[in-house]
């Protein structure tokens, strides 16, 4: 988190994947009013092996809160370059830090009104000061100077703390722009839920590819049971295209069918390499409660292989049980991230 001085607040996470900002809080002043935006996916300022006099891209959109009017969707650019390396001086005091420039362009309509902000600002970015609550910033001539210091973990997500086991694997796949969480206000990622069959279709495919178009489904509709009109259609169909699912035997896909560990396994081994031979469980099995002859057998075998699952710990994997989102931030990360 990263205080000014005028109130306004912006919520980072610095980990292996860089910096990222999620969400800044305005407070407004008498000719603006206070608002409250979360970037999806979140700004990039810096990625973990950033190099001088190369620009860091994103793109995406905010969803912006603003008191008295109500939520409206913005659309953002960002770029930040990483300039030079040097010593500078500001209230908070004086540090070896990497320069930046950053250009930040929001835009959208606010009831009809076009609303456009452009940010154009040089920072400094100082390591291994410690965890920092607020930084005194300063304005010379039309550059706004700060000094940004490594963070403490940001609590992004209202139901998941710090301190939660699959904290990281939650922040990364939210960092990758593979999850926006189960709700926006406030942010919430539902850790302890059960995954579905068509969540999981949309989280594979943003981890593997891009998303495909918002009609991908006017041209033909995967499975009987997959409607045109359904938000996770375009996601079903793309994963049936890839051959990472054929569904049931019937026809069907099960879109609220919840997702099972046995069925995780064998949608993350074959959209990462393809299915293992039949026989594979053959020269011995990897867990207490999984045999030979179960069709998923390959897959969690493969699974613990590549180092994506070590099961409960006792020796079980579980195949049965019901997936929770806190697993499959877990599994996702490992088998796309490389966490």
């Amino acid at each position: 988190m990263l205080q000014y001085w005028d109130g306004a607040v912006d919520y980072f996470t610095n980990d292996g994947y860089g910096i990222r900002l999620h969400a800044e809080y305005l407070p407004g002043d008498e000719s603006i009013p206070e608002s409250f935006g979360i970037f999806n996916p979140p700004i990039k300022i810096a990625e973990a092996d950033s190099t001088l006099g190369v620009p860091v891209y994103s793109s995406g959109t905010a969803t912006v809160q603003i008191t008295g009017y109500g939520s409206f969707i913005f659309n953002y650019t960002s770029t930040v370059m990483p300039q030079a390396f040097e010593s500078v001086t500001v209230p908070a005091g004086t540090f070896t830090a990497l320069r930046v420039q950053w250009t930040q362009n929001i835009w959208g309509t606010v009831y009809g009104t076009p609303i456009r902000q452009i940010r154009n600002v040089t920072y400094w970015m100082a390591q291994n000061i410690g965890p920092v609550k607020q930084i005194d910033p300063y304005t010379t001539s039309t550059l706004i100077y700060s000094t940004l210091i490594d963070t403490e973990p940001a609590n992004l997500f209202g139901d998941v703390s710090p301190e939660y086991w699959a904290f990281d694997y939650i922040v990364g796949i939210y960092n990758a722009g593979i999850t926006a969480g189960c709700s926006n206000e406030p942010l919430m990622y539902c850790p302890e839920e059960f995954v579905t069959r068509e969540q999981m279709a949309t989280f594979l495919i943003r981890a593997i590819e891009p998303e495909p178009q918002a009609n991908y489904c006017d041209y033909g509709l995967p499975f009987t049971d997959v409607t045109a009109d359904m938000w996770s259609c375009n996601f079903i169909k793309r994963l049936k295209e890839l051959g990472i699912t054929e569904g049931y035997p019937d026809g069907r896909y099960g879109p609220n069918d919840l997702v099972s560990r046995e069925q995780m396994a064998a949608f993350l081994v074959v959209a990462g390499e393809g299915a293992p031979a039949a026989n594979y469980c053959d020269s011995g099995i990897p867990f207490a409660d999984v045999k030979a002859d179960m069709w998923s057998c390959g897959y969690i075998k493969r699974l613990a292989e590549l180092g994506i699952t070590t099961g409960y710990g006792d020796g079980r994997y579980g195949p049965w049980d019901a997936l929770t989102r806190a697993q499959m931030a877990v599994l996702l990360s490992r088998a796309f991230l490389g966490m």
